[in-house]
């Protein structure tokens, strides 16, 4: 009688771990995927242009007003993460490009 409720227990742990490697292979499979890949990288452009424009819009006010609207360092800030965020969604592109 034991040995029967071992093989069912058994049964349905690897039915159960069947079905988690079936559920990750499908999330990784969906989080590699092309259209995700795309919409990050647009996402991240996107972020990205935000905070150039930031950056200019400063610049330029600060030429023509002499009063900027950031400091030196929120300025530095604000060009770093739009370099970082520019070069992360060129380097996203390129590998949906490669797949």
């Amino acid at each position: 009688m034991e040995s029967t409720y071992y093989n069912i227990v058994g049964y349905f742990q690897r039915k159960r771990l069947h079905f988690i490697m079936q559920a990750l292979t499908l999330t990784k499979s969906l989080i590699n995927g092309p259209m995700v890949m795309k919409k990050m990288t647009k996402i991240t452009l996107t972020v990205s242009s935000i905070f150039f424009a930031v950056f200019v819009l400063n610049v330029s006010l600060g030429a023509f007003t002499q009063k900027p609207l950031l400091n030196d360092v929120q300025e530095m800030l604000s060009l770093f993460i739009a370099a970082i965020l520019f070069a992360a969604s060129v380097l996203q592109l390129e590998a949906t490009d490669e797949n």
